[in-house]
């Protein structure tokens, strides 16, 4: 339907009906009988495929009309599979439907066929078994793959702490020594995550590579120390178990692990002198010292320990600096404690003070 435009003589101006103007003397336009008839024949059609009777007095019967119409044949909507097959050229496509048919359009990269690849997730960078996903620079970074950067420090009687930033860096130390490097706490980055230590210090000193308190460092022998000596040209490779320890691992030098070693039997872990205690990697302690008492008669003496061993006492011995006239002296266990070492005394006659030296082990 359009303008009578090919009907001679209407009077449209611009292609469209104007009135009369008796001032210019413009011809108002006609309305041919051809054009009238068809204009009124369309609405009319409207009107009847709706199923109502025309009434020339109704004015609402066109809107009326085409609101039933939409009633009775409603959108219709496409289906996935509609959507993913790509045929139908009649059906509406939702948002969603959009986004499948284009999703099965492209599909999944691989490393044959291009198409959408997503982002790794941390989790599926622990597990390490994905192989559909793509990795970015930061996970690659946090997860400790590769040489991130390397960081130099000055270790000249100085304590430097690295934090969980440091995961997967190279950290180089120097300086005159007597310093400390502490690595970050192991259950703040995930199991497998690694630093990796080199000691470039040119002059004679040392420098300490610690754990912090509760986390221990390993793979030195299978012992588990607090600390280790670094010296020049030594490199260590620390690895997180994701809890409480670093395992010292790759190119660990025979100092370090020397050094580390000899932690199990130093800094806190003995006591020489004249009553003291040693302790071994095993758990073994030994006490010993010397006790001055005074003999007389039959009597259970109570020696105390220098400390207490945690778990029990294993065995002991006593012993005289020299031959014991009238008495005689042996061990009792069964009396002897946590934090004392019990012994019989018998003394024949007369009484005094004696000294005996005295051994104890537990655990």
């Amino acid at each position: 339907m359009d303008y009578p435009k090919s009907v001679p003589n209407v009077g449209l101006v611009n292609g469209k009906f104007v009135d009369e103007n008796t001032a210019t003397g413009q011809v108002g336009s006609l309305i041919p009988s051809v054009w009238g008839n068809a204009v009124t024949d369309e609405l009319l059609n409207v009107i009847r495929a709706a199923g109502i009777v025309p009434a020339e007095a109704d004015h609402s019967q066109l809107v009326a009309a085409i609101k039933k119409l939409a009633e009775t044949d409603p959108l219709v909507f496409a289906s996935q599979e509609d959507a993913e097959a790509g045929i139908d050229t009649v059906k509406v496509m939702s948002a969603l439907r959009v986004f499948q048919a284009i999703a099965k359009a492209v599909p999944q990269a691989s490393e044959s066929v291009r198409g959408i690849a997503k982002s790794a997730t941390s989790v599926q960078m622990a597990a390490g078994t994905d192989d559909a996903t793509f990795v970015t620079p930061k996970k690659h970074r946090a997860a400790g793959l590769g040489l991130s950067g390397i960081r130099t420090e000055d270790l000249s009687n100085a304590n430097v702490a690295l934090a969980a930033a440091d995961i997967g860096s190279l950290v180089v130390f120097g300086g005159s020594g007597g310093g400390s490097l502490t690595l970050p706490k192991a259950n703040t980055v995930r199991a497998g995550a690694s630093i990796t230590i080199h000691a470039a210090s040119a002059v004679a000193g040392t420098n300490t590579l610690r754990a912090v308190a509760g986390d221990t460092l390993s793979g030195m022998l299978q012992f588990m120390v607090p600390a280790g000596v670094m010296r020049s040209g030594d490199s260590v490779v620390c690895t997180s178990d994701g809890t409480s320890n670093w395992v010292i691992s790759v190119d660990c030098t025979y100092n370090f692990v020397a050094q580390a070693v000899a932690q199990l039997f130093t800094s806190g872990q003995s006591l020489i002198q004249a009553a003291g205690y040693d302790r071994t990697p095993g758990g073994k302690i030994h006490q010993w010292g010397i006790f001055t008492y005074t003999a007389v008669g039959a009597q259970s003496v109570a020696i105390p320990l220098p400390i207490q061993f945690p778990n029990g006492i294993l065995s002991g011995t006593v012993s005289a600096p020299s031959r014991l006239t009238n008495t005689a002296i042996g061990v009792d266990i069964p009396a002897s404690t946590k934090s004392s070492l019990s012994f019989a005394s018998l003394t024949a006659s007369g009484s005094g003070p004696s000294t005996v030296f005295y051994n104890a082990w537990g655990f």
